[in-house]
Order: structure tokens, then C-alpha cells, then sequence
């Protein structure tokens, strides 16, 4: 069963138009359609037609807690920080009505049913969400050129686990697990983005992206363990 409660947070305007964010609701719908929607503490043999087998594994799938802070400015984010000094260095930056305001998500466990190689893929890939988050606030600290060559290595890597997500992942159309697949394409996506000379604020506006969409995948998750 999935262990983590509803993320946490102190909401003031939040911004729209999140590529992840419309994905989550669509899966969402997708979801309250079918007659028993997966669950995320059960993401069971939906993987491939042929259901469940006999090579299938139980395993778990962490998601750890985290908080970011938020500089939001004119109703859109504008940069997100792990440390509350740096959102308020960054908000001053901007104007008097920039506002900072925290993101808080809790561990969420996804016990799921599947092949070792599904499961070690999905694994993978949870684990890097969490490192392209730690990877972006170090970047924050580096100059151009070191920001740079590290947002290139780490495209490079979610580009080959991606690849792996869509080899492990094919013919599934369950939201749980295609919306964790989602999120480190978008990750990839940030990190091609980034590895083109860099500012501190462009890091800091793609983490603020990056933590809106894992924001709203967590609430998705949250609300589905509730139906």
C-alpha cells in the first residue's frame, strides 16, 4: 500500500499552463473512467495486455518528501530554491510584489506489480527525478560554462533512461506509471534546454517548471488514493 499523505502546501496565485500539470488532469480523467482506476499503492499487471505473469515482482517505488521555495511574480514562477535565503535573494531581485511561498511534498511509497525489468526501470526513474532536482541546485551555484557542461551529462543520461522507460513501459496506459515517465522527460527536456550556456535565473525558473509539475503529479497521486 502507498504510505505519504496529501503534499502540503501554502498556496497563493498559482500559475497555469504547465505542460505535466494538463497531462496529470487528462490522466486523471482517464482514470476516473475505468471501473476501478488503478491505485497508486496498486499499479498491478496493466504493463502489457497479457496482464500479470508469472515472472511478475512486488516492489516498491519511493517518492521522498521534499520543499522547495517559490518566487512568484505577476501570477507566474519565475524561480524555485531549496533554501528559503536564496528565494528571498532572488525575489528582491525583482519587485515588491514578487511573493515566495513553499512547496512542500511527502514520501509517497507506489507498491507495484510487474516484471523485474519494469520495475527496476521505474525505480530508476524515481530516483532520477530526485537527482535532476539536487543537480539543479547545484548547477545554481556554478558558473556558466560548469552549469553548462553539467546540464549536458545529465540530458545525457535521462536521454538513455527515458529510452529504457519507453521499452519497459510499452502498451501501458496506466497514468500512474505514465505520469512518472512523463516527468523525466521533462527533466530531459530542461536539461537539453540548460546545456546552452546557462544563467542562474534560467536554472532557477526550470527548477520552478520541474517543481510545479512534480507538485501536481504528487496531488494526483494523493487523490487518487482517496477514490
Amino acid at each position: 500500500m502507498a504510505r505519504g499523505r496529501a503534499a502540503r502546501r501554502r498556496r497563493q496565485s498559482k500559475p497555469g499552463g504547465w505542460p505535466l500539470t494538463a497531462l496529470v488532469m487528462l490522466m486523471a480523467g482517464l482514470a476516473c473512467a475505468l471501473v476501478s482506476p488503478p491505485k497508486p499503492m496498486e499499479v498491478a499487471g496493466v504493463f502489457s495486455p497479457g496482464g500479470q505473469t508469472a515472472a511478475a515482482k512486488v516492489g516498491s517505488v519511493r517518492l521522498p518528501g521534499r520543499t522547495w521555495y517559490l518566487v512568484e511574480f505577476e501570477g507566474r514562477a519565475v524561480a524555485a530554491c531549496g533554501v528559503l535565503l536564496e528565494a528571498e535573494i532572488a525575489r528582491e531581485g525583482l519587485d515588491a510584489l514578487a511573493g515566495v511561498r513553499a512547496v512542500t511534498t511527502e514520501e509517497i511509497d507506489l507498491r507495484v506489480t510487474a516484471s523485474a525489468a519494469q520495475l527496476n526501470a521505474l525505480c530508476r526513474c524515481a530516483d532520477a527525478l530526485i537527482n535532476a532536482f539536487d543537480t539543479l541546485e547545484r548547477m545554481a551555484h556554478l558558473n556558466e560554462y560548469d552549469a553548462m557542461a553539467t546540464a549536458a551529462r545529465a540530458a545525457v543520461e535521462l536521454d538513455t533512461l527515458c529510452d529504457t522507460l519507453d521499452r519497459a513501459l510499452l502498451g501501458s496506459e496506466n497514468p500512474v506509471v505514465r505520469g512518472l515517465a512523463g516527468l523525466a522527460g521533462s527533466c530531459r527536456e530542461a536539461m537539453v534546454d540548460l546545456s546552452n550556456e546557462p544563467t542562474k535565473k534560467d536554472v532557477q525558473k526550470k527548477t520552478a517548471s520541474l517543481v510545479l509539475q512534480y507538485e501536481a503529479y504528487i496531488d494526483y497521486l494523493s487523490g487518487a488514493r482517496g477514490r
